[in-house]
């Protein structure tokens, strides 16, 4: 039986980290509705529950990382299909092909069945918070940051950075052509510090 080749942004050891942070994201929630509390001898269960929020920003970084390495990986070469050159429309479609159906579906379902369980157009501004949810947009103002799920906050934050990606990845592509993956590295790292 032949072997599948990896998936160009697949990194077999990361899965562990991937892993970490899936439980400590899921440890804050278990604490918000549970309001778990004690201690493991000098280790304060509800202050570690509480600090896995760092779960998040470790997928956050994971995500950046993982959806730029084809990219720095091919230079000038193939995009992750070995067809379409990353930086090109063939490699923006299937980009943003991938990106919606891997959130928009299950997202938008999630959505729709919190919006009628809570009756959210009951009001103007429960109508106005569903809107600012469906365009991936609730995060940019304070009160629909939690309106109808806590969790869905970082959904809008990797929507956006799913849009914002390719723009800076196209910004790039001329830098690391011409200067090598090194420099647009750099590039990238005081951008994002910014």
């Amino acid at each position: 039986m032949g072997h599948e080749p990896a998936s160009k942004s697949h990194v077999a050891s990361l899965d562990g980290l991937r892993a970490l942070a899936c439980l400590a994201v899921f440890g804050v929630h278990f604490e918000q509705i549970t309001h778990v509390g004690g201690s493991l001898g000098p280790l304060s269960v509800r202050t570690l529950l509480v600090n896995g929020n760092t779960g998040v920003c470790l997928f956050f970084v994971l995500s950046g990382f993982l959806l730029s390495l084809p990219f720095w990986r091919s230079g000038a070469g193939a995009g992750r299909d070995g067809r379409t050159s990353v930086g090109g429309p063939g490699w923006m479609a299937s980009y943003a092909l991938r990106r919606v159906g891997r959130i928009v579906p299950a997202y938008y379902l999630c959505l729709a069945v919190l919006a009628i369980w809570q009756r959210q157009w009951a009001s103007g501004p429960g109508l106005v918070d569903v809107l600012l949810h469906a365009m991936f947009l609730h995060n940019l103002t304070e009160f629909s940051f939690y309106g109808i799920s806590p969790p869905f906050w970082t959904l809008a934050v990797q929507a956006q950075l799913y849009v914002l990606f390719p723009v800076l990845m196209w910004l790039l592509w001329p830098v690391m052509r011409r200067r090598g993956t090194a420099a647009a590295a750099v590039l990238v790292a005081c951008t994002v510090g910014a």
